[in-house]
C-alpha cells in the first residue's frame, strides 16, 4: 500500500505524521518492538554473543526516516573528520588508508606508535536517554525534535519471541532508521570533551602528546571512529593507557562501557617487553609484535602490515570460493551465471579496501595467479591425452581468461589499481581536513634527530602514483577531468 502511494493514503499518512509531530502522542503499534537476536561469533550459549534487531511497524519506520532526513544535516554537519560511519563521501577506506600511511612513515623513520583498539560492550543498546537528549541539544538539534524523540522513546516496549513485554529504558534500537544518527551524536559529544581535555594537557607538556602531531600541535591525530569502532593513537604506552582510561570514564557518563578484556593495544615498538597497560585500575593487553587484530574487516599488524592484510584477503577469497564451489564448478549451471556469482561473491572478498594496498611486483603476480587458478576451476578445461602439464596449464589459462573476459569478469590487478587511483584523487582533492589528505605529505618531525632506518625503505603507498603521474601528482589531481582521463592508462599498467 505504501508503494502504491495513492493520493488518499498519502493524505492520511501526512495527517497522521503531522498529528504525531504536534501532539507527541504515538499510535500504540509504534511503541512495540519485536526483537530478533542474530548470532555474531563466539560461544552460541552466551547471550552476549547475539545482536538484537528490532522489528518495527513500517509506518513508524517511514516516520523515523522522515525525522532522520530532517536532522541529518544538523548532526552530520557537526561531526569531525574522525568519524566516517553513515556519512556521504566517507568509507572504511579513509580510515584504513590513514592507518596505512601512518604505519609506513613510522616504520621508515623508526618512530614509536601505540594504537588502542577499543571495544564497547553493546554500545547501541546501552546509551542512556538523558545523556542522548543533552548530546542532541549540544549539537544544535531543535528543541521541538528533541521533545519528539523523547516522546518516541518514553513508552517503548519489546518482546523477544514469545517472552513477556518489557520496557526499553535505554539504548537506541538497531533496526530503527534514526538510531545510527543518534549514536553518532553521542559519540561526537564524548570525543569533543575528550579532545578538549587532551589538548589542554598537551599545552602543558613538552615533547609528548596525547595523540600524534601530524601538521598541527593544537589538532593532533587522537582517534579514528567508525560508529562504535574506535582506534586511539599515542606515542607512548603511558599515554595510550591514559587515553583509554579517559575514554572509559567519559563514555560511562553516557551509558557506554569499554570491554577491557577485548580492548587491545598494538605497537610497532618490537621487543617493548610490555604485556599489559593499566587503564583506570584495569589491565589492557598489549599484543605481541607479531600479533594481528581485526579493524574494520582489515587484519591489522604493526610490523608486516601490508603483507598481513594481503594474505588475509587471499584467504578470505579462497574461503568464499570453496563455500560456493559446488555451484561455481557445476557445469549444469550456465557459465555466464557462474561468473556473475564469482564477481559478486569472491571478487569483493579478495579486493575489499584494495585501494589502500601497497602492491609489489610479487603481490601482483600472486593476486593474478590466484584469480587464474580459480577461473580455471570454474571453466574446467579438459586435459588432452599425453599433453604435458605445463602446456595444459598454459592452454587452460588462456581459454579461461578468454571466457572470463567475454562474460564480464574483471581483472583483479586492474580493478585494484583503478580503486587506488580513485582513492588517491579523492585524498588529494578533499577540502574538509580529513586525515588521508593531511598524512600524504607527512614526515615525523618531532624526532630529535630525524633519520631513516638502516637499509632500503619499503615501498610506499604513493610510489605507484608518483612514478606514473610525477612527484607533483597531488597538484595534478586537482584537475578532475585530467585525473579521470589518466585512470585508464594507470589501470592498464598492472603487470
Amino acid at each position: 500500500m505504501l508503494k502504491i502511494d495513492s493520493h488518499t493514503l498519502q493524505q492520511m499518512v501526512l495527517e497522521l505524521f503531522n498529528e504525531v509531530c504536534s501532539s507527541h502522542v504515538l499510535p500504540p503499534d509504534w511503541c512495540k518492538s519485536r526483537l530478533v537476536v542474530l548470532f555474531k561469533k563466539g560461544d552460541p550459549r552466551l547471550p552476549s554473543n547475539y545482536r538484537p534487531i528490532a522489528i518495527l511497524s513500517l509506518l513508524y519506520k517511514l516516520f523515523s526516516r522522515m525525522v532522520c532526513a530532517r536532522l541529518e544535516d544538523t548532526i552530520i554537519g557537526q561531526q569531525s573528520v574522525d568519524q566516517a560511519a553513515y556519512r556521504k563521501g566517507f568509507s572504511t577506506d579513509d580510515h584504513l588508508l590513514t592507518v596505512g600511511l601512518l604505519l609506513e612513515q613510522s616504520s621508515e623513520w623508526n618512530v614509536q606508535v601505540w594504537l588502542g583498539l577499543v571495544d564497547f560492550e553493546k554500545a547501541f543498546d546501552t546509551v542512556e536517554h538523558p545523556a542522548l537528549w543533552k548530546a542532541l541539544a549540544e549539537l544544535g538539534v531543535s528543541p521541538a525534535y528533541v521533545k519528539l524523540l523523547q516522546a518516541v522513546y518514553s513508552s517503548q516496549v519489546a518482546t523477544v519471541g514469545a517472552s513477556r513485554t518489557f520496557p526499553l529504558e535505554r539504548g537506541v534500537k538497531q533496526g530503527d532508521p534514526i538510531s545510527p544518527l543518534l549514536f553518532l551524536a553521542v559519540m561526537e559529544v564524548i570525543f569533543r570533551r575528550l579532545k578538549t581535555r587532551w589538548n589542554k594537557l598537551n599545552s602543558r607538556r613538552s615533547g609528548n602528546y596525547y595523540g600524534l602531531v601530524i601538521d598541527s600541535e593544537t589538532d593532533p591525530l587522537t582517534n579514528l571512529r567508525f560508529a562504535d569502532d574506535v582506534l586511539l593513537f599515542a606515542s607512548s604506552p603511558a599515554d595510550i593507557a591514559k587515553m583509554i582510561a579517559d575514554l572509559d570514564k567519559e563514555a560511562g557518563k553516557h551509558g557506554l562501557k569499554i570491554h577491557m578484556g577485548k580492548t587491545v593495544v598494538l605497537t610497532n615498538h618490537a621487543g617493548n617487553g610490555i604485556a599489559s597497560v593499566a587503564c583506570g585500575g584495569q589491565q589492557v593487553r598489549v599484543a605481541a609484535a607479531a600479533d594481528t587484530e581485526r579493524y574494520l574487516g582489515h587484519k591489522l599488524s604493526t610490523l608486516k602490515f601490508h603483507q598481513t592484510e594481503f594474505e588475509n584477503r587471499l584467504a578470505s577469497a579462497w574461503a568464499a570460493f570453496f563455500m560456493l564451489k559446488d555451484v561455481l564448478c557445476n557445469r549444469n549451471v550456465p557459465l555466464r551465471d557462474r561468473f556473475k556469482l564469482f564477481e559478486c561473491s569472491v571478487t569483493p572478498c579478495a579486493l575489499y579496501a584494495s585501494g589502500t594496498w601497497t602492491q609489489t611486483a610479487a603481490t601482483e603476480r600472486k593476486l593474478c595467479s590466484t584469480r587464474r587458478k580459480m577461473i580455471r576451476w570454474i571453466v574446467g578445461v579438459a586435459r588432452h591425452r599425453d599433453e604435458e602439464w605445463v602446456e595444459y596449464i598454459q592452454r587452460a589459462t588462456h581459454r579461461s581468461e578468454e571466457l572470463a573476459s567475454s562474460h564480464g569478469a574483471s581483472d583483479w590487478n586492474q580493478l585494484q589499481r583503478q580503486r587506488k587511483w580513485r582513492l588517491a584523487g579523492k585524498a588529494a582533492t578533499c577540502i574538509d581536513g580529513r586525515w588521508t589528505r593531511r598524512l600524504l605529505p607527512w614526515r615525523p618531525w618531532f624526532r630529535a634527530f630525524p633519520q631513516r632506518c638502516a637499509g632500503a625503505p619499503m615501498k610506499r603507498w604513493v610510489d605507484d602514483i608518483a612514478n606514473f603521474a610525477g612527484g607533483d601528482w597531488a597538484k595534478i589531481a586537482q584537475d578532475t577531468a585530467a585525473w579521470q582521463a589518466a585512470e585508464a592508462a594507470f589501470t592498464r599498467a598492472a603487470t
